[in-house]
């Protein structure tokens, strides 16, 4: 498809975790996948790993102006003075560098019959045990 598409050359490297997630970590990729999932409900939980120092920035880009942006929402109390500070950090992230670009979001368990399904409580990681869910 990249080939298609974008005139791209791909060749995909198989690796064990522990080896692909090494070779991520010194940058030894030209293109790699990667996923997070927000741990708490702010736009943080994204944004702040592409600061220059933090370790799971794993590629390579750093940035003074969007660090000092981000620290500058953290120590925002204002909410809407917050929100457009992280605006400004996530438009410097995607639209203007591009290091990463999202492909996809992960799909979890967002409809089924409450009225059939029991178990299943909505949580920020979307996480639902299996031996928790019964028929009811």
């Amino acid at each position: 498809m990249w080939k298609e598409t974008l005139g791209i050359q791909i060749k995909l490297r198989q690796a064990e975790n522990k080896v692909y997630l090494a070779a991520q970590s010194a940058l030894d990729y030209h293109i790699s996948r990667s996923s997070w999932i927000g741990d708490y409900n702010d736009p943080n939980t994204f944004l702040d790993m592409f600061m220059s120092q933090n370790g799971n920035n794993r590629t390579g880009w750093s940035n003074e102006q969007y660090d000092q942006t981000i620290r500058l929402a953290n120590a925002t109390t204002d909410p809407s003075k917050r929100h457009n500070l992280f605006q400004q950090a996530e438009t410097m992230l995607i639209n203007n560098e591009l290091p990463i670009f999202p492909l996809f979001f992960y799909v979890g368990i967002n409809i089924y019959h409450p009225d059939r399904i029991g178990g299943i409580h909505p949580n920020i990681l979307d996480i639902h045990p299996i031996n928790a869910i019964f028929a009811k």
